[in-house]
């Protein structure tokens, strides 16, 4: 197994941190869809989609804490398409239950992937 560090240098030579959320959001005037996707705040992106919503119908279905959030959407993403799951962007024609399932497993194999020390 590949080890990984994922602290990425800024644009300033700061270091980012790299731990956050992947999350799976649902609307309800989309049935079937759901976004997969990644943030440091599950609540305040939740917040900035109901923000262009008068309805409100956003909904946070899951937020999977992990250390290597970028990572763990990339797993995520990378094994939705290998189920066959439709994809626009970021939303996949697939169930919110399995889309749980696979960003949970996803933000656990980059927490395994994660090496603190490099």
């Amino acid at each position: 197994m590949c080890r990984r560090n994922w602290h990425s240098t800024t644009t300033l030579g700061q270091t980012s941190d790299p731990s956050g959320y992947v999350y799976v959001i649902t609307h309800p005037h989309f049935p079937g869809w759901v976004k997969v996707g990644q943030t440091n705040d599950p609540r305040r992106r939740l917040s900035s989609y109901n923000t262009g919503d008068p309805d409100r119908g956003y909904h946070l279905y899951v937020a999977a804490p992990t250390l290597g959030r970028r990572h763990a959407e990339w797993l995520a993403h990378k094994t939705l398409r290998r189920l066959g799951y439709a994809k626009k962007g970021e939303w996949f024609d697939a169930p919110p239950a399995k889309a749980e399932s696979v960003v949970r497993r996803a933000a656990a194999q980059a927490d395994e992937e994660f090496d603190p020390r490099s």
